[in-house]
């Protein structure tokens, strides 16, 4: 009968739980030295802090637009200071920096729209009938929200160098989340022109037909007839919350941008995108269902 004999088992388990070689391993790494003569270092603020080791063929593309102080995703060797990887390069901005940037990009957009509408930029908050519309609202405030980012991001990169000019692109929840916002100002106009073609048809006169005086708190949360409407209230709600969401998520993404080519704005989550889409089809629902002037 032959007899159990540990000793070759527990080897075996030794060998299987101990590495056989250097494991890679990430880190954030510093370049300081001048431009074109990237030197890396995880801890410059050392002051016999060791220089990263690492192929100039791995670092040619990713470095080439990268200056002292930038930020290096790299992978290093386990062990020692050789980088296997790097895997992208980010600048890090002041609060300051970007709080002028986004006040830059405020400024474009409210600028023109101010000379072009006479200096009274709130007429494009107003409808035809003299009351603010919410759909031309949430049109315009997630407009000046998204253009306000997208030139802080272009004017953040413009200081850096001519070779970061451009190369923004929108991520697609966020261009989904734009074309919602837009198909919902279509869809009401379209809506809202149906309805009171019918009423001039039929002779009806509705709560339009009256005389009005802009009232922003009013006309946000009220029907025509004076009454609160939920319906409207949700949609004001979460496109504020959509458009407060992204530009604090903007805002941090600014203080540390992706030093290449071409880059992304921050995204919105799924959960955004999607109970935007739901207030903004419960709103045009609403307002395909009530008599004109009550939704």
């Amino acid at each position: 009968m032959p007899v159990f004999q540990p000793a070759p088992v527990l080897l075996l388990a030794l060998l299987l739980a101990c590495p056989l070689g250097a494991s890679p391993r990430p880190a954030t790494a510093t370049v300081v030295g001048p431009s074109g003569n990237m030197v890396l270092k995880l801890r410059p603020e050392v002051k016999d802090s060791p220089e990263l080791r690492y192929d100039t063929a791995i670092g040619l593309e990713r470095l080439s637009l990268a200056k002292p102080m930038d930020k290096v995703q790299v992978v290093l060797e386990d062990g020692g200071p050789v980088v296997l990887e790097i895997k992208g390069v980010t600048r890090e901005t002041g609060a300051g920096e970007r709080i002028l940037a986004l006040f830059l990009g405020l400024a474009l957009v409210l600028g023109p729209a101010s000379f072009f509408s006479g200096w009274r930029p709130q007429r494009f908050l107003v409808a035809k009938d003299d009351r603010y519309s919410n759909s031309q609202v949430q049109l315009v405030v997630w407009f000046t929200a998204l253009a306000s980012v997208y030139v802080a991001a272009f004017a953040l990169r413009l200081s850096w160098g001519q070779g970061l000019i451009g190369g923004i692109e929108l991520p697609m929840n966020l261009l989904a989340l734009s074309g919602l916002s837009a198909l919902t100002f279509g869809g009401a106009k379209i809506i809202t022109k149906q309805k009171m073609d019918t009423a001039a048809t039929d002779q009806v006169t509705t709560a339009k037909d009256q005389p009005a005086v802009p009232n922003l708190v009013n006309d946000l949360v009220q029907n025509d007839l004076g009454k609160v409407d939920f319906g409207d209230f949700q949609m004001l709600l979460v496109t504020c919350a959509a458009v407060v969401i992204f530009v604090l998520s903007a805002f941090h993404f600014l203080g540390a941008m992706p030093v290449t080519a071409s880059i992304a704005l921050p995204d919105v989550d799924t959960t955004l995108l999607s109970a935007f889409g739901l207030g903004q089809g419960a709103y045009l629902l609403k307002k395909a269902a009530l008599k004109p002037g009550e939704g």
